[in-house]
Formats: structure tokens, C-alpha cells, sequence
């Protein structure tokens, strides 16, 4: 009985039914490490949205039936619930796949180095391709926990016996690291025609390290800017100032005269020399290979 109700449930969950009909949930859910497959992602967010409902509509209700009846009080509640806050739900229930999927591949993007260099030695040290993997995955895992989960994947699929190539094209498809989408399909496809598989790797790391080269030229570039701004800022500002200082003295406003110095000198630069800082540090940390 308890089966039957829950699969009528299913039939007619609405929040369900619509995130199921976005395909890159799939990817996204698994690839962000937010949940280890969809439907139970899907199955959470709509069980949390439901609870949202639920609770808003009754607090909604409960405030609004001291001033103006208890069921014009209820339609109002039902009618924000699913017109307002079930849009505004569903829209977070899509959203926090897609951030956390950017943000973790933001992250093993610039630790892509580290994996590929492991790869590329245990391959030039005559292991194949599954058995290095294997290794990855068991071995070296504490050293290549930003990777933890393409490699537990990979290697769980290979225990099974599945085609090398064709579990590589699958987990190129869920990391969110596009480097290391680019060296799973070049090792799949080298897997199928019968490439030297050591020379695939140092073909993928050679084209990001070429691809980091401009990258980093042009975070430099930045860094240079931003910093002949600041140096720039910081020169003409007590210039700027102590004309206005002339002009205030001949017109006897040195009261004013100081107010200015106090909100440039200890406000206003001290704003800026902060968000210089910010914003520096912000673009060095993109450049740790």
C-alpha cells in the first residue's frame, strides 16, 4: 500500500516532473559532487520545496488571519505559496547544481597539473591505462582529493568491466574541469586507435601549460593596470587637494579645508587602497598553476 501511495506521489509531483525535464541536471548534480545521481538530488529538492510550502503558507496564514479573516487569509497564503515562493524555489532548485558545477570546476582546473603529472609518469613507467587509474583512485588518493570524484568513478566503472574508452567519455562528460574533459577524450579516443597513451598526456598538459602562458600574461596585465590606477589615484588625489586648500584659504573656508583632508586622507584612500588589495589578491589566486 505504502508502494502504491508513493508511486501515485510520483506521478503527480509536480516539482519532479519539472526538474526531471532539464537533461543538464544529470551531468551537473553528479559533476558538482552535490548528490551521487539526479533522481536523488531530484527527490530532496522536492521533498525541501514541498516543506518551503508548507511552512510559508501556514506562517503567511497565521499572520495575515489576525486582521483579516481566516480564509480570505488562506486563499492569500496558497496564492503566494505556488505563485511566488514555488517559481522563486524552483529557480534555487536549478540554480545550486549550476554554481557549485562552475565552482568546483574553477577549482580542480587550476590543480589540473597535479593529476596529469601523476598520470603521465605512472604511464611512462609502463602501467597501463586501467591500472593506472586504479592506482590513482586507491594509492594516491589523499594527494588527489580535489579528483576524488572523477577517479572513484572511473575506477568503479573499470571493476565492472567496462570499456576503458567508453567510461573516459562518460566521466569527460560530467567534470566540470575542461582540461580534464580535453585529456579523458583524447585518452578514450587514444584507448580505441591505439595511440601511445604517454604521449597523448603530454600532448593535453603541453596545450595547458601553453593555454596558462596567455592566461597568465594577461592576469599580469591586469595586475599592471590596476596598480598604475592606484599609483595614479594616490598621486593626483593630494594634488587635487591642495588646490582646493588655495581656494579655500582665499575665501577663509579652512574649516571646510579640513574636513576634506580628514575624509581623503583617513575615508577615501584608505576605501581604495582596500579595494585595490581585494581585487589584487583576487587575480593572484587565479594564477596558482
Amino acid at each position: 500500500m505504502a508502494i502504491d501511495l508513493l508511486e501515485i506521489f510520483g506521478k503527480i509531483n509536480i516539482v519532479e516532473r519539472f526538474l526531471r525535464r532539464y537533461e543538464f541536471l544529470e551531468y551537473m548534480v553528479i559533476g558538482s559532487g552535490l548528490a551521487s545521481s539526479p533522481d536523488k538530488y531530484v527527490r530532496t529538492a522536492s521533498l525541501v520545496i514541498y516543506t518551503v510550502l508548507a511552512l510559508s503558507s501556514v506562517i503567511i496564514g497565521f499572520v495575515l488571519s489576525v486582521r483579516i479573516g481566516v480564509i480570505l487569509s488562506i486563499g492569500i497564503a496558497v496564492y503566494v505559496a505556488f505563485l511566488v515562493i514555488l517559481p522563486l524555489s524552483l529557480a534555487i532548485a536549478l540554480a545550486i547544481p549550476s554554481l557549485m558545477y562552475r565552482h568546483r570546476g574553477a577549482s580542480i582546473e587550476s590543480k589540473f597539473m597535479i593529476l596529469a603529472l601523476y598520470l603521465s609518469s605512472m604511464l611512462a613507467g609502463g602501467a597501463t591505462l586501467s591500472n593506472a587509474f586504479h592506482e590513482l583512485a586507491t594509492t594516491y588518493i589523499d594527494s588527489l582529493k580535489p579528483f576524488a570524484l572523477e577517479l572513484k568513478l572511473i575506477n568503479s566503472k573499470l571493476s565492472i568491466g567496462e570499456p576503458v574508452d567508453r567510461v573516459l567519455d562518460y566521466v569527460a562528460r560530467l567534470t566540470p574541469s575542461s582540461s580534464l574533459r580535453e585529456l579523458f577524450q583524447a585518452l578514450a579516443a587514444a584507448s580505441r586507435v591505439g595511440v601511445a597513451i604517454v604521449d597523448v598526456v603530454n600532448t593535453v598538459i603541453s596545450g595547458y601549460l601553453d593555454r596558462f602562458g596567455v592566461f597568465l600574461e594577461k592576469e599580469t596585465d591586469s595586475l599592471a593596470i590596476l596598480f598604475d590606477s592606484y599609483t595614479t589615484i594616490a598621486m593626483t588625489v593630494p594634488i587635487i587637494v591642495g588646490t582646493a586648500a588655495l581656494l579655500f584659504t582665499f575665501i577663509g573656508g579652512l574649516q571646510q579645508y579640513l574636513q576634506i583632508i580628514a575624509f581623503v586622507s583617513f575615508i577615501l584612500l584608505t576605501i581604495i587602497s582596500i579595494v585595490t588589495l581585494i581585487i589584487a589578491d583576487a587575480i593572484a589566486s587565479r594564477l596558482r598553476l
